[in-house]
């Protein structure tokens, strides 16, 4: 792997830049934790923080993965042992399966896929 520079071309590989994820009406984004994506070759990376209150599509993203793909990511909490499953199938439609609590913003942070 070469080294990236956002944007551009680099040693074969090329780094979109951080990218706002269009949420479904259903989501509101966390106020300063903005959900967002990046892709850098045929990785995508996602980052921030949504809030729901129950089960559903969060968005569909752009890049499709090759699979699909399940995620155990943690909640905005303090309390042990809080999380939620998020399931990306390979239309790019990501979804929330299950959440400890819908009180709770999840973290996308712990999402990344490959792509063809």
């Amino acid at each position: 792997m070469g080294a990236y520079t956002q944007g551009k071309k680099v040693a074969g590989d090329y780094d979109s830049g951080w990218q706002k994820i269009t949420l479904t009406s259903a989501v509101t984004q966390h106020t300063i934790l903005v959900p967002m994506m990046r892709k850098i070759g045929n990785e995508v990376q996602l980052k921030g923080a949504i809030n729901m209150t129950a089960p559903g599509t969060i968005a569909t993203l752009p890049y499709k993965p090759v699979d699909e793909f399940g995620f155990n990511c943690s909640q905005l909490s303090t309390t042990p042992g809080q999380n939620a499953n998020v399931y990306l199938e390979t239309d790019g439609t990501l979804q929330l399966i299950y959440a400890s609590t819908y009180e709770k913003g999840v973290w996308l942070n712990e999402i990344h896929y490959f792509i063809n």
